[in-house]
């Protein structure tokens, strides 16, 4: 008898314990709640729809908003893949990041977002108000070069010293993109046994406006050697030469 008491009783104080759980549980006030409902964040101008350009320079206006089933006057963080945030009415991206704490006024913001360099993947930009995530996503296309010239660490050198030829890329809006694509080849004097041999990377990849490579004298031959470095793109082929004097 005293047994069964004694289960009884744990029992009792178990069943206690479950419902005291229960009655201290804070509620989630977005579980179940379609995200849509409490935020959204997509251009201000519906209308702006075309891929960006990575130059660096091109933005766009984007906007927040608070839904029905959010409390007003909140803060949102903003982060993106690429490019980075500034806030309205601000385009200066000097001191911009990828990460931004957007107040929300009421149940509205705008944003500015400025395009990165590089184009090898779609920019993703989320909005995030505790549990909730909503993310846009928007294409980006290459900004290419509208000419090219090249330039070099020094175009009289000791045949025992490297010297960077630098292919610099020129735009009338913007940066190049990141990633452009630029030949270099020797035009002279014809590789033989007899002549100064420079060995460089055949292809090299732009990086802010430019791409380099470092030629060696493998030979420690003098002579003049001329470079050509040629990007092509949008159907054009951009090209340009430099001399480099080796002396001893």
């Amino acid at each position: 008898m005293l047994k069964t008491f004694k289960s009884l009783l744990i029992l009792l104080i178990f069943l206690g314990l479950l419902s005291c759980e229960k009655f201290f549980e804070l509620e989630d006030p977005y579980e179940e709640v379609i995200a849509d409902e409490v935020l959204s964040i997509k251009p201000a101008n519906d209308g702006d729809t075309l891929a960006m350009v990575a130059d660096g320079l091109d933005f766009r206006m984007f906007k927040v908003t608070l839904g029905d089933r959010a409390e007003p006057d909140q803060t949102v963080m903003l982060s993106t893949n690429l490019g980075v945030l500034t806030q309205v009415p601000t385009t200066d991206t000097s001191a911009a990041t990828t990460e931004l704490e957007l107040l929300i006024k009421s149940r509205e913001a705008e944003f500015i977002y400025t395009a990165p360099l590089d184009f090898d993947r779609d920019i993703l930009i989320s909005a995030e108000l505790q549990e909730i995530v909503q993310t846009v996503a928007i294409g980006v296309q290459a900004a290419f070069p509208d000419s090219l010239y090249l330039t070099a660490s020094s175009f009289e050198s000791n045949v025992s010293q490297d010297v960077t030829v630098t292919c610099n890329f020129l735009r009338s809006v913007g940066t190049t993109s990141n990633g452009l694509e630029v030949i270099f080849e020797q035009l002279s004097p014809p590789v033989s046994d007899d002549t100064v041999k420079v060995n460089f990377a055949p292809i090299a990849l732009s990086n802010e406006g430019k791409a380099s490579v470092i030629l060696d004298n493998i030979n420690d031959s003098t002579g003049v050697v001329t470079l050509r470095a040629s990007h092509a793109s949008e159907g054009l082929l951009l090209a340009d030469t430099v001399s480099i004097v080796f002396t001893k």
